[in-house]
């Protein structure tokens, strides 16, 4: 699988504090997807703790981003090179949605 970084697709080596800001940004435009154990240009590094970067995920969804945005996103992962890739599909969203902790301001949506 050839990962290539665009409008709609996000690379990322590791789980950071900007995966609430990158939801929230495909929520709020056109949808996109996340890969996480990837590098910027495109190999696979995998992730090392699985399960607790799925974990951190879950509860950005459901704790961090506001409305609800559960219908619109799916967490699942893939394997690939003998590596585990998270990946987060975020389909476009009916309406406005931003980061619980900073509202509605510029700094909550995105």
């Amino acid at each position: 699988m050839n990962f290539v970084e665009t409008e709609r697709t996000e690379l990322k080596q590791r789980f950071t504090d900007a995966i609430p800001k990158e939801i929230v940004a495909f929520l709020n435009t056109d949808g996109g997807t996340i890969y996480i154990g990837v590098n910027d240009d495109g190999s696979v590094c995998g992730v090392e703790n699985l399960d607790d970067s799925l974990k951190k995920i879950a509860d950005i969804i459901e704790n961090q981003i506001l409305p609800d945005p559960r219908d619109f996103v799916e967490i699942g992962t893939k394997f690939i090179e003998q590596k585990h890739v998270i990946e987060i599909k975020v389909r476009k969203s009916d309406g406005l949605y931003y980061i619980k902790k900073y509202g509605r301001s510029a700094q909550g949506c995105f």
